[in-house]
């Protein structure tokens, strides 16, 4: 097995669960965790996926999520971001150890919005129907993302010119935060959404 590469590795980790032989999935994740850690680069999107697929690849997942949350660029600098499912992305904004800015976390989340609707990403070119299908494809990760955490400037330039496609009562809040003197933040966003 040592002469294998990751991707050939885990295709044979998948036959081997198609196959059930349970004895040997430990075996082979133990082996790409291990050995093969430099797989998770080649392909983040594909690899999550398959791995998120097959219920007993516990170990591999908890291997890859891990791995994701302490260098999140492997998977938001893939190329292949935009192609990540929802639930997985979800499941990802949810974990409260993602290494990395609030504010890449926001332009990497409409990256992948605005790609999931074909659309530019350049909100003064929008009209009213794409705000609205942008909005609907954004709608349930809005709470996920901190918006309190990101600096007034980024929050300025990054997110206020998004004004449209968030709720009002956020930006009113947010602007409220940014803006007056010792404000703190709003606790609960879900209720503003």
């Amino acid at each position: 097995m040592k002469n294998l590469q990751g991707p050939d590795v885990l295709k044979l980790l998948i036959a081997v669960d198609e196959l059930n032989i349970h004895s040997l999935i430990s075996h082979i994740q133990e082996f790409l965790i291990e050995h093969q850690t430099e797989f998770l680069h080649q392909n983040p999107t594909g690899i999550l996926e398959t791995v998120y697929q097959h219920e007993t690849f516990t170990d591999l997942w908890n291997f890859c999520l891990e791995k994701v949350c302490e260098e999140p660029k492997i998977l938001f600098n893939s190329d292949k971001f935009i192609n990540l499912k929802a639930p997985l992305l979800e499941l990802l904004l949810k974990r409260d150890n993602l290494n990395v800015d609030e504010i890449e976390i926001w332009e990497s989340l409409l990256k992948w919005g605005v790609a999931q609707q074909n659309m530019k990403n350049d909100p003064t070119k929008w009209s009213k129907e794409d705000i609205a299908k942008i909005e609907r494809e954004l709608y349930k990760f809005i709470p996920l993302i901190l918006f309190y955490d990101i600096k007034p400037t980024d929050f300025f330039y990054k997110v206020y010119c998004y004004k449209d496609i968030l709720p009002q009562d956020l930006i009113h809040d947010l602007l409220e935060f940014h803006v007056v003197p010792n404000m703190k933040p709003k606790s609960n966003l879900e209720n503003q959404i």
